[in-house]
């Protein structure tokens, strides 16, 4: 299903690290980091194919240490890409946005103080922290006064930038149903 530009999606408001560049318009690209090989994965098809009935203990032991590796994996991509900011002078700074899958907007107070121009191509470093862990997406988009609105985006990307806003909201509403359970 191809997804179509004007697609608006849900968006959260929240305080987010990120960092926003402005992209160089004589075509030279900001270096993106490299990822951690996924080798957890490769193993997992493997596991996935070995018969649970003649390898069930081995299986179910090899699920947990798999599962362990590809923690570490998340952690290592982490750092990486932290040593990579850290290397270019980006620094991540708290800000107030509403986030979606199709971009963000820049809110509250001081905005102006560093919102990119209309029409600039940006890059956008974001922090996200979830249930599942802590991960730093980079997306590219085109900003437009306070909004940035992510373009040619990779389907997995944007799949992972929904699925944290869904997390959000729903630890949101647990923490609000708690508070006004225990209240």
């Amino acid at each position: 299903m191809a997804v179509s530009s004007s697609q608006h999606y849900f968006r959260v408001h929240l305080d987010l690290p990120l960092a926003i560049q402005v992209m160089d318009p004589s075509g030279g690209a900001a270096l993106r980091p490299v990822l951690a090989r996924q080798l957890a994965v490769r193993a997992r098809d493997v596991l996935g194919r070995m018969s649970a009935s003649h390898h069930g203990d081995l299986r179910d032991a090899l699920g947990s240490v798999l599962q362990a590796v590809e923690a570490l994996e998340r952690e290592v991509e982490m750092l990486h890409r932290k040593m990579f900011l850290s290397n270019q002078g980006i620094v991540l700074r708290s800000r107030r946005v509403a986030l979606g899958g199709d971009g963000l907007t820049l809110l509250g107070p001081g905005i102006e103080d560093d919102t990119p121009g209309e029409g600039e191509r940006v890059r956008v470093y974001l922090a996200l922290s979830s249930t599942a862990g802590e991960q730093l997406l980079i997306v590219d988009g085109l900003a437009d006064g306070g909004e940035v609105r992510f373009d040619d985006v990779e389907p997995a990307l944007r799949d992972r930038l929904i699925a944290f806003v869904f997390d959000y909201q729903r630890r949101e509403r647990r923490r609000e149903l708690d508070s006004a359970s225990s209240a």
